[in-house]
């Protein structure tokens, strides 16, 4: 569409907005307004639209929109449309020369503001989408003679006109053999006609005498409801229904969309006038099996009904005479107009469309049993209940009558109703019908929540036969009782015997006190010289634990058995329980020399540690290390346990062999003087311990109070490859601000290492290098290290050794490259030596 000042471009920006969104936009605007005022807007006519300022707005946006809005609610006569969904129809009639036959439908459609447009199969410019919207509101397709309708209308085309919220009446005949297409059109509605095309339902008790005397194909049938209960009737006339030739259909038992409106009798069945010889036991269906008129109400209310006598919507049958073959029955006109009146009005939903309005819901502390809720101010649709609340709900629902929405009532026998959900109902009520206004019925319930916290739903979820659904949602939130809205303690009965319990137990608490304070007996006076004497001998061995505590906090290095003296005076006796009662230990009774070389046996012998030396000189895990061997001694009494805990934690090497251990668990489990004791510290990594030590901050595992001197990461030795390579540039950026740590060791203890264990060192040193020099001259500002770190690689122990040093200092270009110029020769030479891996997989490299 070309752009003016009066249409500019930015207003045309709805008009790209997809179908379903343009469609929910007028459903929106204009649901809230009658159809009276909407259409006397459109003609620009002095209607009082200061309430509906929106729709105004939005039509003007421009032309096409316009003429949108008024296809959809009123045609191009000057009559206000009784259809609930669009005036425009479609005929599809193969024989231009037929349309006679139907001149009283025709008329009556029209008479009903409906807007005809007449088409044949072979036209080439018929199509029932435009610009990707349904080009009509409605399809009427009388039976071909030849194959089917063509490729404008396909049965997937059809179809998906349904699924756009169109409606289709489709008429069958007797006298044509239907088309492959229609069956496939029908088998997606779970409708089957019979496998021989010219098949017809003929019945010998219930036709017309004197049109089908000896054929007996013209049926007389009563209309209207099918006698079940809780069914609105929308197709009931008085008098007989003439159906010449009709076809019959076989519902399906899956779908809950299909509905039979007008059923043969139990005593017809299904005949085909070219096999007279067609046995009981060959019938397609008989009786109630067979549909002469179908019904079928999508899920998005769309409506597909199936007529199976065209022949029934002709000008002669709409005031034929006929007459019953049942005794003693008299010719009277037949009422093939009204039906057909009815059956056209629901299929294009001029009757049997209902929707919901205003759905409101709220408190009901009070009792209250108005339906002006607004009246007692109390606040409205709120998202959060608590249990065990009184709530009230209510919800307007209105039907159209033709011209105008009407209070709606529900058929005999049914109801309304309310699911209180979550996962499943909590409750499903009836809604009682307490208010009528001008357009509605307010539909109310009053209910007390469950006793359930959670997400609910208010549901309404109306689905009826011949009735358009109504789905309405609500969520809300159920919470508990809140601390201080449960009733207090002395206001229920039932806990008075335990208030009375916790009562006696206090004052017989207090009484037993008294009495134990007051009735304790004299001590005899020749006791008191031996106290005096047991609080002396107490005082001389604190001050003896304070000294020996002190010559314990000195270096170890410091201490030595020629420099000691033993102080025989104060002797240091720590009490253990036993069966026999409390005796002095007799490990801390030794000379302190002695104590000396324990300590120095216990934490200086490190011949022996997590990673040990092969034959060949290769750097393995020790599996059958334990730190606790060493610590033995430290177990022999608690008081020389709690001395030197200290200085076992940091002149131990601590090893974690499992993979599956959780590191960061152990250390945090540690007080923080603990942690910052310990010194060395070796575990086994594959990994997805490499993806968490990447993931460090500024500190050993994230930990500040960790202080090591050594690091040790052995290599899981299994089948598997370590893909070293994945993590060599992550580990670069933890290297530069890693804290707390003096060496870290790799140690490859057998492990297979993809491109080889020496490769991946050697790539880590070369973008040390690398990544030092971008970040130092290529970044503004530049980013310094805050730690440097030299290295050595060990080809016989097959272990790499990172040694931490102070941050290099901001320098110039070329001293920096001087400086680096021996490190630089010193990795080429390294590279140049590189072991060879036979194994070709091997020498994949990584960067």
């Amino acid at each position: 569409m070309a752009t003016s000042m009066r249409d500019p471009p930015v207003r045309l920006a709805l008009l790209s907005l997809p179908v379903e969104i343009k469609n929910q936009i007028f459903h929106l605007v204009f649901t809230r307004e009658t159809p009276m005022l909407i259409y006397a807007k459109l003609r620009n006519d002095n209607v009082d639209s200061t309430q509906h300022k929106c729709p105004a707005a939005l039509i003007q946006v421009c032309e096409q929109l316009r003429a949108y809005a008024s296809r959809i609610f009123y045609g191009t006569t000057d009559k206000i449309i009784q259809c609930a969904a669009g005036n425009t129809l479609l005929v599809v009639i193969e024989d231009e020369a037929d349309k006679a036959k139907y001149s009283t439908f025709w008329s009556d459609l029209t008479s009903r503001g409906f807007q005809l447009t007449y088409s044949t199969p072979k036209d080439t410019s018929l199509g029932l989408f435009h610009l990707g919207e349904p080009a009509y509101s409605h399809l009427l397709l009388l039976p071909p003679k030849s194959k089917g309708f063509g490729p404008n209308l396909t049965p997937k085309l059809i179809i998906e006109f349904v699924n756009a919220g169109s409606n289709v009446l489709l008429a069958l005949s007797g006298d044509s053999s239907v088309p492959s297409a229609i069956s496939s059109l029908l088998l997606e509605l779970d409708i089957t006609l019979p496998s021989d095309r010219t098949s017809l339902v003929v019945d010998h008790f219930n036709y017309d005498t004197k049109s089908a005397s000896e054929q007996h194909d013209v049926l007389l049938l009563p209309s209207g409801s099918s006698g079940k209960k809780g069914i609105k009737d929308y197709f009931g006339v008085e008098g007989l229904v003439a159906l010449p030739r009709a076809v019959g259909q076989v519902l399906g038992n899956e779908s809950p969309l299909l509905s039979s409106i007008v059923k043969a009798p139990a005593t017809a069945y299904t005949y085909s006038p070219k096999s007279d010889d067609t046995e009981a036991d060959d019938l397609f269906a008989t009786g109630s099996q067979i549909s002469l008129v179908t019904a079928f109400q999508a899920l998005n209310n769309a409506r597909f009904t199936v007529l199976g006598s065209v022949e029934a919507l002709e000008d002669k049958w709409f005031d034929a005479s006929v007459q019953a073959a049942t005794a003693g029955a008299k010719a009277s006109k037949s009422s093939n107009r009204a039906f057909a009146e009815k059956l056209s009005a629901w299929t294009f939903k001029e009757a049997g469309v209902i929707k919901a309005g205003i759905v409101t819901h709220s408190l009901n502390e009070t009792g209250q049993k108005t339906t002006d809720i607004t009246k007692a101010g109390v606040e409205l649709n709120p998202t959060i209940y608590r249990i065990k609340n009184d709530v009230y709900y209510s919800i307007a629902i209105s039907e159209w009558s033709g011209t105008n929405w009407t209070p709606f009532t529900p058929a005999a026998g049914d109801a309304v109703q309310l699911e209180f959900s979550m996962l499943s109902p909590f409750h499903r009520l009836n809604l009682l019908p307490s208010q009528q206004t001008a357009n509605a019925t307010i539909f109310t319930q009053t209910f007390k929540l469950p006793d359930q916290h959670g997400i609910f739903n208010f549901y309404v979820n109306y689905q009826r036969p011949f009735v358009t659904s109504v789905e309405e949602k609500r969520t809300v939130t159920v919470r508990h009782f809140a601390h201080d809205e449960w009733p207090r303690s002395y206001v229920i009965s039932g806990a008075w015997p335990w208030i009375s319990g916790i009562w006696v137990t206090v004052v017989g608490w207090l009484v037993f006190v008294g009495l134990w304070l007051y009735s304790k007996p004299a001590q005899p006076k020749q006791d008191l010289k031996a106290t005096k004497r047991a609080s002396s001998d107490r005082s001389t061995r604190t001050s003896a634990a304070e000294h020996n505590m002190a010559t314990m906090a000195t270096p170890l290095h410091s201490i030595s058995a020629a420099t000691q003296t033993v102080d025989k005076s104060c002797p240091l006796p720590v009490l253990h329980l036993t069966a026999e009662g409390p005796k002095e230990s007799r490990l801390l009774l030794l000379p302190t020399e002695l104590l000396t070389q324990i300590i120095e046996y216990v934490f200086e012998d490190s011949s022996i540690g997590p990673v040990t030396h092969m034959p060949n000189g290769i750097a393995v895990l020790n599996s059958s290390y334990t730190a606790s061997s060493k610590l033995w001694p430290l177990l022999a009494c608690r008081q020389l346990y709690y001395d030197h805990q200290i200085l076992a934690l940091a002149y131990t090497s601590f090893s974690i062999t499992s993979p599956f251990a959780n590191i960061d668990a152990r250390l945090i489990s540690l007080a923080p003087s603990l942690q910052s004791a310990i010194r060395s510290l070796t575990f086994v990594a594959d990994d997805r311990h490499f993806r968490k030590l990447i993931a460090w901050g500024n500190c050993p595992f994230d930990m500040p109070n960790l202080q090591l001197d050594t690091l040790a990461i052995v290599l899981l030795s299994s089948s598997r490859w370590h893909f070293l390579f994945d993590h060599t540039r992550d580990l670069i950026q933890l290297l530069r601000r890693l804290h707390n740590l003096k060496r870290l060791v790799f140690v490859r203890n057998n492990a297979s290492v993809k491109g080889s264990f020496k490769t991946w060192c050697n790539r880590l040193i070369g973008l040390i290098l690398k990544i030092d020099h971008e970040q130092r001259y290529l970044v503004d500002p530049p980013n310094l290290e805050q730690v440097w770190w030299s290295w050595e690689y060990d080809a016989k122990a097959q272990t790499f050794t990172l040694e931490a040093a102070e941050a290099r200092p901001l320098m110039g270009e070329d001293e920096y490259m001087r400086r680096s110029l021996g490190l630089m020769e010193t990795l080429r030479v390294s590279v140049e030596s590189e072991e060879w891996n036979p194994d070709p997989r091997s020498r994949v490299m990584y960067y």
